[in-house]
């Protein structure tokens, strides 16, 4: 099969993509470092779930839907009060909410959506924005034989194309797959300026992000500025051009989950789950030789007529 047919790029991505579900490996779980404003954090395309999250170098309590529901129990009011006394009002909490298809949100008074393109060979193509416009109705146009659709459909051009109405909040945007990056900005036609809305990637057809809401703390005001450090699993995300980042960095873990791929589609079902356990061993493998417990120290003289000494091995953490 040649590296340059669509079937290939196929397997590679299914291959990836199955591994990535098949647990937490050396490079799917990463550090992340950003910032919150009016107390939420959108994360971008790639995070799949928060591990674990400190704001302004405070460890927060990671809680999700659930948690607005329940009856704080002793531990939290007795840390409320600690927290209190030291001039914070109550304990800091990160809380998973619902998803977004924007880093920036919009406003109340509404934007008009200005969209780029950054390769030429996009023009033609088209982005779609649903939502509520200025006058709190969802958005409605119309198209070209006269029927309605919802939302408003725009055709990209160079350098960027403008949407005919100015929106106040975007719900959901449906996009072809393009050759580049498309981005995306809210423009201020009275005031003459732009703020960010989003930055969609080629292989992304409908956007969607997690997203954070912080709470708890007397220095989490709305329009205050925060640094996030969190640490997170990665979801999958497909590669198309040679560049793209692969989220498995083992090749042997690859190569067997790839022949597992195939083996599966030929109907040769033990033979596709001899190959996919070969790509968990290699995986096991790279995970054994990079944490710390499975290391050991060598000491040895660099200088002199000996080149080694008897080596003193302590095995445990470095």
């Amino acid at each position: 099969m040649s590296v340059e047919s669509c079937d290939f790029n196929r397997y590679c991505n299914d291959a990836v993509r199955q591994l990535l579900l098949r647990g937490n490996w050396w490079s799917t779980v990463q550090p992340v470092t950003g910032c919150v404003r009016d107390r939420v954090v959108t994360w971008p395309r790639g995070v799949s779930t928060i591990l674990a999250m400190d704001v302004c170098d405070r460890s927060t309590v990671m809680v999700n839907r659930w948690y607005q529901f329940m009856q704080p129990d002793a531990w939290h009011r007795k840390a409320a009060s600690e927290y209190a006394r030291n001039g914070w009002y109550g304990r800091m909490h990160t809380e998973s909410r619902n998803t977004a298809c924007v880093f920036n949100p919009i406003k109340s008074e509404g934007f008009v959506i200005r969209t780029f393109i950054t390769q030429p060979t996009d023009a033609g193509k088209t982005i779609t924005y649903f939502g509520i416009d200025v006058n709190g109705q969802p958005i409605i146009t119309a198209r070209a034989d006269g029927t309605i659709q919802e939302g408003v459909e725009v055709t990209l051009t160079k350098p960027y194309v403008d949407t005919p109405m100015a929106i106040r909040h975007v719900t959901r945007v449906k996009k072809q797959e393009t050759d580049g990056d498309v981005i995306a900005y809210q423009y201020s036609v009275a005031g003459n300026f732009m703020l960010d809305l989003g930055r969609y990637q080629a292989t992304e057809l409908n956007p969607e992000y997690i997203t954070t809401v912080v709470s708890g703390g007397s220095h989490q005001n709305a329009g205050c500025l925060a640094n996030v450090n969190a640490l997170v699993s990665m979801a999958f995300v497909p590669f198309k051009f040679d560049d793209d980042l692969v989220q498995i960095d083992s090749e042997d873990a690859i190569r067997d989950m790839f022949l597992a791929v195939r083996k599966k589609e030929q109907g040769d079902i033990s033979a596709s789950l001899a190959y996919e356990t070969s790509a968990l061993r290699e995986l096991n493998y790279q995970m054994r030789h990079r944490f710390p417990d499975e290391q050991f120290v060598v000491n040895f003289r660099p200088f002199g007529n000996q080149s080694l000494e008897n080596p003193n091995i302590r095995i445990g953490m470095i």
